[in-house]
């Protein structure tokens, strides 16, 4: 992993907020030190530790980034049987409770189409 001056920056933001007791484990000149930081997203409960991982993790590239984030499903099934289709909408209404087209005010004064 090739390691530019912002990621640098990242590094070390990144180590001064996690605990005091992790601190000295994190190195800059680690050899996998992207494990690390794979390790780390994943442990941490701080969104901004994870967001710095994440960012750090973007910098060093796609292959990085595809270790921390998973895939999401999108079942269309469900979604479409418990959607209530739009036409049972003003059905179901009375006709009492359907909007009418109410005036309108202009500067004051009340305006008719």
């Amino acid at each position: 992993m090739n390691i530019d001056r912002y990621m640098v920056n990242l590094f070390f933001e990144i180590k001064r907020n996690i605990p005091t007791s992790m601190q000295p484990a994190m190195k800059i000149s680690d050899p996998a030190i992207g494990e690390t930081m794979v390790s780390l997203y994943k442990k941490s409960k701080d969104e901004n530790i994870r967001l710095l991982v994440e960012i750090f993790l973007e910098r060093a590239g796609d292959e990085w980034v595809s270790k921390i984030r998973e895939k999401k499903r999108f079942y269309r099934g469900n979604l479409v049987a418990k959607a209530p289709k739009a036409d049972s909408k003003r059905k179901n209404k009375p006709q009492s409770d359907i909007k009418k087209a109410g005036q309108r005010i202009y500067r004051g004064q009340f305006v008719t189409d």
